[in-house]
C-alpha cells in the first residue's frame, strides 16, 4: 500500500491518488472525514481557494498523524501517513496550477 501511496509521484491519475489516500484513512477508521476533505478540494475552481484548501489539507494531516499515534503499529502506519499527506498537498497544488487565474467576473 506504501509502494502504491508513493507511486503517486510518477504520474498516478488523481482518482486513483484519491483511492489511495482513502485506502490508507480507511485503515486508520478515518475514510469519511478525508473522503468529506477530497469532495472539498474537488469543488475548488479558482486560484482564490488555495488557502482553504491547505487549511484542509492541514486539517486531515493533523488528524491521520493523531489516529496513527495512538495505533500499536504506529511506526509500520505513520511512513503511509507522511505518504497520503504530501499526495493531498500535491492534489492542491495541481488543482490550483490547472485553474489558473479566474476569468469569470465576480
Amino acid at each position: 500500500m506504501l509502494t502504491a501511496a508513493q507511486g503517486v509521484h510518477t504520474g498516478v491519475s488523481t482518482d486513483e491518488a484519491e483511492r489511495i489516500v482513502l485506502d490508507i484513512a480507511g485503515k486508520l477508521g478515518l475514510d469519511g472525514p478525508v473522503s468529506e476533505v477530497l469532495g472539498e478540494l474537488r469543488a475548488l475552481s479558482i486560484p482564490d481557494t488555495a488557502e482553504p484548501a491547505r487549511s484542509l489539507v492541514f486539517d486531515v494531516a493533523a488528524r491521520l498523524v493523531e489516529a496513527v499515534g495512538g495505533l500499536d503499529r504506529s511506526d509500520f502506519l505513520f511512513a503511509a501517513v507522511r505518504a497520503a499527506t504530501r499526495i493531498l498537498a500535491d492534489f492542491v497544488t495541481q488543482a490550483g496550477q490547472l485553474s489558473g487565474p479566474s476569468t469569470r467576473s465576480r
